[in-house]
């Protein structure tokens, strides 16, 4: 979790139950969006740092931290892909923000959507096939899917006017997401079909 310490966020850790909380050494004016490998052997997040926002993996292995993801723009963090050579990132870097993929190992950067609209927030599934995101593509923000390639886009949530933050069960059969309803943030459950 990320923890304010004056003008500083700080990357902290603690046991499932509160208790056990540790710094792991990295701070930043901003850090956001910590996301874990699915074997526990890294997190996945966005700082800025010297004035450049970039993301970061951090090696718990190793105790290292890498930066991985430094493109113009503003890039935030989204989920890594099982098996963790790759992950899912909003960035600004061609314009307003899209989705994109990165290979840790090659490099590669690959553009996922390409609308006029803001779109964040990348989920992966459970099995890796298909990402979550949020997009104002219809007028507000709402929950849409994807493929891993990015193809077979199709909007998901069509009730509320401000919905965010999707992130998928264990199985992959239902999205949870945050939603604004009659001017409260609640949280709501949606079956990807």
């Amino acid at each position: 979790f990320i923890s304010r310490e004056g003008e500083k966020k700080k990357l902290m850790l603690m046991d499932w139950d509160g208790f056990g909380v540790k710094k792991l050494g990295i701070s930043s004016p901003s850090l956001l969006s910590p996301h874990w490998s699915d074997d526990g052997s890294m997190l996945l997040y966005s700082a800025e740092k010297n004035r450049q926002w970039g993301i970061y993996v951090l090696d718990f292995k190793k105790m290292e931290e890498r930066l991985v993801v430094n493109v113009k723009g503003t890039s935030m963090a989204g989920d890594f892909f099982p098996g963790g050579e790759e992950f899912t990132l909003s960035s600004s870097s061609e314009g307003t923000p899209d989705i994109f993929t990165y290979n840790i190992k090659s490099a590669n950067l690959n553009r996922i959507t390409s609308d006029r609209g803001i779109e964040v927030s990348p989920a992966v599934s459970p099995d890796g096939s298909a990402i979550a995101f949020v997009s104002d593509r219809g007028g507000s923000p709402q929950i849409y899917s994807v493929d891993r390639m990015g193809y077979n886009t199709k909007r998901i949530t069509y009730e509320g006017t401000y919905n965010t933050s999707p992130n998928w069960s264990p199985k992959g059969d239902v999205i949870a997401f945050s939603g604004r309803r009659e001017g409260k943030n609640q949280i709501f459950t949606v079956r990807p079909d």
